[in-house]
């Protein structure tokens, strides 16, 4: 019952009250967070000293009332969806009296990312494949973040093509409108194994790259030799070769246009692959 149930009547006619005075203070916090989440805080504005405070959810008590020490109170976070409310009670007298307001918790779900790739999962020169993230939430609109090898990259769009050049581990990160934040699955672009010498483009106007797989992607060193159509030696270079498809700069700008003949060998000299590129 509230406080003013609880008067008496003196032989004077005078009324006295005889439970706490009716002290209304404002139930607060709430609001929303994500699913899995540690919650939000709920507290009252202020307290009485020696008065019984206790919160309820949905009109049921919820967890163990805490007394009044005369300053604000904290029932700390709550993580069950519902309405929170405050009834306080004199414990001497059996007072009570319901607190001003009520706030709500409100539990946003996640959203949902897939991770898909096509056509290729594995690469050499010349493919390029596409990541292809699928996102859903009720809360838009929802930002990308894309990671390679757990590093953030530069792309914001749902779609990432991936060439020889960017092999690696890729996972992306969506938030939606809500702040609510999930990752997809992390997929692995590798190398396929091709003997062929790459050289492109071909024709070209005298920069091209020299591409030949390295098993393993070990640490070597790999030469490349080039001669003119007359058989002149006109270049002739060692690359420290670290990654499974390295590409090996090649600038022949200064020479004439025609075909050249270019021979890749490894770090002893012996003759890896052999083939011929177009200048114009």
């Amino acid at each position: 019952t509230g406080c003013t149930n609880l008067a008496s009547t003196s032989t004077d006619n005078t009324v006295a009250y005889t439970g706490f005075p009716c002290n209304l203070y404002n139930v607060t916090g709430g609001g929303s967070y994500c699913s899995g989440g540690t919650g939000v805080a709920v507290g009252l504005s202020n307290s009485t000293s020696g008065i019984r405070y206790q919160l309820q959810l949905n009109g049921i008590n919820n967890d163990t009332p805490k007394v009044g020490t005369g300053v604000a109170l904290n029932f700390g976070n709550k993580t069950t969806a519902g309405i929170y409310t405050v009834l306080a009670t004199n414990v001497t007298t059996g007072c009570t009296q319901q607190m001003a307001g009520s706030v709500t918790v409100i539990i946003n779900p996640l959203p949902t990312i897939s991770l898909n790739v096509g056509p290729y999962k594995n690469l050499f020169p010349g493919l390029v494949t596409t990541l292809t993230a699928t996102a859903t939430s009720a809360a838009n609109p929802i930002t990308y973040a894309w990671f390679k090898n757990n590093a953030l990259i530069s792309n914001t769009s749902s779609t990432l093509p991936v060439n020889i050049t960017s092999l690696g581990s890729y996972k992306v990160r969506v938030t939606d409108a809500n702040g609510c934040v999930d990752s997809s699955q992390v997929i692995t672009i590798a190398d396929s194994a091709n003997s062929k010498l790459f050289i492109y483009p071909s024709p070209n106007d005298g920069k091209f790259s020299v591409v030949y797989y390295n098993a393993g992607g070990t640490s070597t060193k790999q030469i490349v030799t080039i001669y003119s159509s007359k058989g002149e030696k006109v270049y002739s270079k060692e690359f420290p070769v670290t990654q499974a498809y390295q590409l090996l700069a090649i600038d022949l700008r200064r020479n004439s246009a025609g075909i050249y003949y270019v021979i890749l060998s490894d770090a002893a000299g012996n003759k890896i692959k052999t083939g011929e590129v177009l200048i114009r």
